[in-house]
């Protein structure tokens, strides 16, 4: 009989190995001969008179065989599958193709090891599977197949490339190639480009280190492709729509320091490191406006407001947002000055003019406010940013009546946004009602009477 230790350990040599299922299953049948025959000896007569004579040892040789065939069939389809990611995981693979078992190990221990317990350690979501020197080898000699592997184990970011030992100078050397892929939903041409920009510029495509220098050539070779992993797996995460795993992956991402001697090295590095902190910049936005428009906690938005700031400059969504921060805050200086970071940032959106018009009409400046209500009308600016800012002048009512004079603010929405001359009319009488006594807006009571005729006609 067949010993079963002995196949599987067989088995598990010739399936690491890139070779055929015939060609297994021919090793297997040798191996059975050779087993039969053993099984023979124990006789001590001919084989073939054995074999005349005792059927059941062939037939229970051949049982054996079919069965070890059929199981070795199904163990070689599922050790050649893809290995395939769940629905909610960020999957992460890894393909490194080697000279031999010893380089295969230290590029492992000493790199992709580092690599791996770097962006798990972001969050429990993020898998990472090292494929078998099969597919790396498949995916190293056609890079096109690595959409197919996306496709098939659904993995977010692939890292592959190849390991050698090479003698340089009279020296050997590890030399390592990699090259990378993400996956991610469609997206602007430009966009694109510019993601397969910052690949190529965050990972070197050709790494060579010295034996006697391998310690600290793969820590920092290892602490690039990290901090070039971080990055790139949270671009695939944030175009996948998982913006709090690219948040975590960005911000620890923001966290790493790399000195690099090297020109061009130093220069990859600086504007990598810009791009992230825009692309943090836009996630920390994503969860201040979120909790602005949602629940409205105020201490929420203000950790990611001052988490923002630390990443100067900020971005001008963010400039905007933080100025109905500080205005909550009732520190009208500090949000008048987002608003000018805003208008400088601004390209061609004038969503910044609305607030600063609210600003000066709650300062009693209602001429600035009439002719930046008036900047804003004229040009581009958010969707419905006028609804939002009648919803928020209707909650600043609520809290303080005593600032009636937003009711001139609202007839202005009204008027020119809605063209709703009923409401208009209605917001701008209730002005000059609250007003009549004090007459502190008397120098506009001509402008609002003009504008009532109007809506009446």
């Amino acid at each position: 009989m067949l010993d079963s230790y002995d196949t599987l350990r067989r088995m598990k040599l010739l399936l690491e190995r890139k070779i055929s299922i015939t060609g297994v299953q021919f090793l297997l049948f040798i191996s059975w001969i050779i087993k039969l025959y053993g099984s023979i000896d124990d006789y001590n007569i001919p084989a073939l008179e054995v074999l005349s004579t005792n059927k059941n040892l062939i037939i229970n040789n051949i049982i054996v065989f079919c069965i070890v065939d059929i199981f070795l069939i199904f163990i070689w389809l599922y050790l050649r599958r893809i290995p395939k990611f769940r629905k909610n995981d960020i999957g992460v693979l890894f393909a490194i193709r080697t000279d031999n078992d010893k380089v295969r190990e230290k590029i492992k221990k000493d790199f992709f090891d580092e690599i791996e317990r770097s962006i798990k350690s972001v969050d429990k979501k993020i898998k990472v599977i090292t494929l078998s020197e099969y597919h790396s080898e498949k995916i190293n000699d056609n890079k096109l197949l690595a959409k197919k592997y996306h496709d098939k184990s659904k993995a977010k970011f692939i890292l592959y490339g190849v390991a050698r030992n090479r003698i340089q100078n009279g020296k050997e050397h590890y030399v390592i190639e990699f090259n990378e892929s993400i996956s991610h939903k469609t997206i602007p041409l430009d966009r694109k480009n510019n993601i397969i920009q910052d690949m190529y510029s965050v990972f070197p495509r050709n790494s060579m280190i010295s034996y006697d220098q391998e310690l600290t050539g793969f820590s920092l070779n290892s602490l690039i492709f990290s901090y070039g992993s971080l990055y790139i797996l949270g671009l695939a995460c944030a175009y996948n729509g998982f913006i709090d795993i690219a948040y975590k992956l960005h911000k620890k991402c923001n966290q790493i320091k790399i000195e690099s001697d090297t020109e061009i090295l130093k220069t990859n590095f600086e504007r990598i490191q810009k791009n992230n902190k825009e692309f943090l910049m836009a996630e920390i936005h994503f969860f201040a406006i979120n909790e602005y428009l949602g629940e409205c906690n105020w201490e929420k938005i203000g950790e990611k407001v001052h988490e923002a700031e630390k990443l100067c400059p900020l971005s001008y969504d963010m400039c905007t947002l933080s100025a109905i921060f500080y205005f909550h805050e009732r520190n009208l200086k500090v949000a008048h000055e987002r608003l000018f970071e805003a208008k400088k940032r601004a390209t061609g959106d004038y969503t910044w003019a609305y607030s600063k018009a609210f600003l000066f009409a709650y300062e009693e400046k209602l001429d600035k406010a009439y002719n930046f209500y008036k900047l804003g009308f004229r040009n581009r600016a958010a969707n419905n940013v006028h609804i939002q800012c009648e919803k928020f002048i209707y909650g600043i009512l609520d809290e303080e009546p005593e600032k009636y004079q937003l009711h001139y603010c609202l007839g202005l929405l009204f008027f020119y946004k809605h063209e709703d001359f009923n409401l208009a009319r209605e917001e701008f009488k209730i002005f000059l009602s609250e007003d009549s006594e004090s007459r502190k807006y008397e120098s506009i009571y001509k402008y609002v009477e003009k504008f009532i005729n109007q809506c009446e006609n």
